[in-house]
């Protein structure tokens, strides 16, 4: 981990939890670390930070900081203001909803506004998803239909950004090991909890469950390409805030029962030493062991934000876990049946198009929707590239060939092992 790195970590912790930063012990690029910010999404929060401080930032970077704080935290501000007006609508026509992390978890922060946020994410009954999707069209959103082997749908708003409508808090494949399905989602709404917002209210997790999915959607972005520090900051802030409503043992059984109880404790352990969280703000005891929590900050800042630096590199080794991580009886059965559904899925995607598209190839459907499987069929008669990717399809995209890794998958799947999770 470098100068740079370890003092961004200390700056956004500042920023997060609205405290007075002391300037760096150590030389530092301020450069690389206004680049780091960029590419971990926390500007706004370093900034905030930098603003409140006297940490010797150059004037010209400081100025440059403030005008993106400034500019960022009003546009965050009316966004929060409109999907909280647009989720109260939603509600007042029926539908159950629920805001996942995002608005949630942001309010934690001493400044919310500084939070960025790729996306809103809702999660709502899947008996409701028709009636949502219409919704939202109504309301001015763009709708990406919902492939099969994807568990939420896509609807982007010119003003609201982008919304994700999901039907499952976590893909099938994360929720085997210690989850019925749909039990996690089930608990979510009968146990939900309203809170009050910009003077709106809304519905989010209890701290249980959400301290939960809070925890495997951090493993779920590790696996698949990576974690962030507006990641790890999330759970933080959450666990510290709520720490007396959480079950402690109920969440420590869930993870003593994954293969992911020691890197939480060594991600908890990072935070005590780099954060300045105490041992009391978490519900598992922090673990810090330098060698290893070294893995996580240097796979951390070598990725960047969710990994997305190296995400396509790092794909390989998603697929490799997801064959080789250490599952017994019934869990090694699921595992192989979802392997084998979302492959089968993935193939009937690339031959069987969304309604929408396939309107832009046969407009006739406009007026005949009967008409798609005739279509489809020409489609598969008629195209090459459809016909082999029935046969074909990408095997590499499932497929996992040892021999072919790059010194980066080697140098992951070395951590993992270290980290206990392989």
């Amino acid at each position: 981990m470098t100068n740079e790195m370890e003092y961004l970590m200390y700056l956004f912790a500042c920023g997060a939890k609205g405290k007075t930063a002391s300037p760096p012990e150590k030389k530092v690029d301020w450069n690389k670390i206004l680049d780091l910010a960029i590419n971990q999404s926390i500007t706004y929060t370093v900034a905030m930070a930098i603003k409140k401080s006297e940490t010797g930032c150059p004037e010209e970077l400081r100025n440059r900081f403030i005008a993106m704080l400034r500019g960022g935290a009003i546009k965050n501000a009316i966004k929060t203001e409109g999907i909280l007006k647009l989720v109260n609508k939603m509600k007042d026509e029926g539908i159950d909803v629920i805001i996942i992390k995002g608005i949630d978890v942001s309010r934690y922060y001493a400044n919310p506004e500084c939070r960025i946020s790729a996306d809103t994410d809702l999660l709502i009954k899947p008996v409701d998803e028709k009636r949502a999707i219409c919704f939202l069209k109504k309301e001015g959103f763009f709708i990406t239909g919902r492939k099969a082997t994807d568990y939420h749908s896509e609807a982007t708003h010119p003003l609201l950004g982008m919304v994700e409508l999901h039907i499952k808090l976590l893909p099938d494949i994360f929720n085997l090991e210690i989850f019925e399905e749909g039990q996690l989602e089930k608990s979510a709404f009968s146990e939900k909890k309203q809170v009050d917002y910009y003077e709106l209210p809304f519905y989010g997790l209890s701290a249980t469950n959400n301290i939960i999915f809070l925890t495997y959607h951090m493993m779920k972005h590790l696996m698949v390409s990576g974690i962030s520090l507006g990641m790890i900051m999330d759970f933080l802030l959450y666990s510290k805030n709520n720490i007396d409503r959480i079950d402690k043992k109920i969440y420590k059984d869930m993870l003593k029962n994954t293969h992911y109880y020691h890197t939480m404790q060594l991600i908890l352990g990072l935070s005590v030493k780099y954060f300045g969280f105490n041992e009391n703000d978490f519900p598992i005891k922090p673990l810090i062991q330098d060698d290893e929590i070294s893995l996580i900050l240097s796979d951390l800042e070598d990725g960047g934000w969710q990994g997305l630096n190296e995400a396509s590199k790092r794909y390989d080794f998603y697929k490799y876990y997801l064959r080789k991580r250490t599952l017994h009886g019934d869990q090694k059965k699921k595992n192989n049946f979802f392997l084998g559904k979302e492959y089968f899925s993935f193939r009937v995607s690339k031959v069987f198009l969304p309604m929408s598209e396939m309107k832009k190839s046969y407009p006739l459907l406009n007026q005949y929707a009967f008409l798609y499987f005739a279509f489809s069929l020409h489609r598969i008669v008629s195209k090459i590239s459809v016909r082999f990717s029935m046969l074909i399809l990408d095997k590499k995209k499932y497929n996992v060939n040892e021999a072919e890794f790059t010194e980066l998958n080697d140098k992951r799947i070395e951590m993992f092992k270290k980290l206990e999770i392989m």
